[in-house]
């Protein structure tokens, strides 16, 4: 069962993660400033558009009407988190109010949604994952970092099962957090293969990744953190009444 701070931490949080759907994440405005590496980059210049998660929704939706609910999902796979935080808020409301029936439908459930992400993730990773070590390796590297994926959705630690609804929530935020700091990383390990220096590197990274992106990894951790807790003790069932007693 969840504490009550938990609870509390995990809706505002959830609260926090939605709102930043609606302001922009990446200003996709800046890049290292080097004549010669950017003509041997032979690169587009940033387009200048502020990245919107709220906006990348509506324009797949509308780009891809009639295509199918798959299509849609993988145009807007970068990001897909903002997908799950529904299903989030309906899995621990079912959880808090349903009773113990209700907390175990959840928890299948919630399982069900994990192995639904693992294997988007395969996709995902398999499809855009370029990984640090040479091409030769990048079968291998793809694989660890889906082995990653699986560990992060499926571990527990110790007095939370798989079914435990807010432990699956939790792994799932936590995957999400993950998730984002991929694109600041693939940034950095692009510049700097291209040959710019690191100072001016950081720099951009800073100018594009605007504090909604840090809003949104803060809410995601702050989302993720009590399921990583010791969750609180079962309530202690009721002591039988003795031999003889009258039951009022």
């Amino acid at each position: 069962m969840e504490r009550p701070w938990g609870r509390t931490v995990r809706a505002f949080a959830l609260l926090v993660f939605c709102a930043t759907a609606f302001v922009p994440l990446h200003a996709c405005r800046a890049r290292p400033r080097s004549a010669a590496v950017a003509t041997r980059e032979g690169a587009t210049p940033p387009s200048g558009r502020a990245y919107v998660p709220a906006r990348v929704v509506a324009e797949a939706a509308h780009a891809h009407e009639g295509r199918g609910p798959m299509a849609f999902l993988w145009a807007v796979r970068g990001v897909y988190p903002y997908l799950l935080a529904p299903a989030w808020a309906a899995l621990l409301l079912l959880a808090e109010l349903g009773g113990r029936r209700g907390r175990a439908v959840a928890g299948g459930l919630a399982l069900a949604l994990a192995a639904a992400i693992a294997a988007f993730e395969f996709r995902y990773i398999r499809a855009d994952y370029t990984g640090l070590l040479p091409a030769a390796a990048r079968d291998v590297e793809q694989y660890v970092a889906w082995g990653v994926v699986v560990l992060v959705l499926f571990a527990r630690r110790r007095g939370r099962g798989l079914l435990d609804p807010e432990a699956a929530v939790s792994a799932q935020a936590l995957l999400a957090f993950l998730h984002a700091w991929t694109f600041p990383a693939a940034d950095l390990r692009r510049y700097l293969g291209a040959g710019h220096a690191l100072g001016p590197v950081l720099d951009v990274l800073v100018a594009n990744y605007r504090p909604g992106f840090v809003v949104a990894s803060v809410a995601l951790l702050a989302l993720a953190l009590p399921g990583y807790l010791r969750p609180a003790p079962a309530p202690l069932a009721p002591a039988p009444a003795p031999p003889g007693s009258v039951v009022r």
